[in-house]
């Protein structure tokens, strides 16, 4: 909702877009596990599919918005509505994304404590939560996550030198800046149509990975 008027329905279509890549890689992890039942491959797809259901939320709640945009009531009571519908998709979503973010960091850093594992989701679920669900906050919580994620994978890629280890590395980091640029959306909706792009780059490439498989 932050970027220019003219990127609104093209931000839906980026949105449909980011549901059905992120799925196609929690379900490429789903059949991973299935296949060489390690659980690491559980937990990317468990990952994956909390980013696939925060995309889902946003991508319903536009709708929403755009249906309630036209609907037949005073001006007063719709924009309590769509206010009301933006609110309530985006705190929905940001609480999924923000799961799905903790899950990854489990498999990257091999977290296996489970008591390590609660305190780290409620540290970061919560902390949003307590903090007033401001956009800016789970913008700024996304990108701390994507970063450390992103420095492990460049080290996990330095020892293996792989191909696989490369793609999701730049994966992760097409989907880090993305956020990062999102992050700095206070100063201005300029750079909103560059980080979807970028995010849409990232994930594309996180699913090359896994077809590389």
């Amino acid at each position: 909702m932050a970027g220019p008027e003219w990127f609104i329905g093209v931000e839906t279509l980026f949105d449909a877009v980011f549901v059905l890549v992120t799925a196609l890689v929690s379900l490429a992890g789903f059949r991973a596990y299935m296949f060489f039942k390690e659980r690491k491959y559980l937990l990317l797809a468990q990952g994956f599919f909390f980013l696939s259901a925060s995309y889902l939320l946003l991508f319903v709640s536009n709708l929403l918005v755009y249906v309630k945009s036209y609907e037949a009531i005073p001006l007063l009571q719709r924009v309590i509505e769509i206010e009301r519908i933006i609110t309530t998709g985006f705190f929905l979503y940001a609480i999924l994304f923000l799961i799905g973010l903790v899950l990854l960091i489990f498999l990257y850093f091999h977290i296996e404590d489970v008591v390590l594992r609660l305190l780290i989701g409620s540290l970061v679920v919560f902390g949003y939560m307590l903090a007033g669900k401001l956009t800016g906050m789970f913008y700024l919580l996304s990108s701390i996550l994507l970063f450390f994620l992103v420095v492990q994978l460049y080290r996990s890629w330095s020892k293996s030198l792989t191909m696989r280890s490369l793609l999701v590395f730049f994966a992760i980091f097409g989907i880090f800046i993305g956020e990062l640029l999102l992050a700095v959306l206070t100063f201005g909706p300029t750079m909103y149509v560059a980080a979807n792009c970028v995010t849409l780059v990232g994930y594309l490439t996180m699913l090359a990975s896994q077809v590389r498989r």
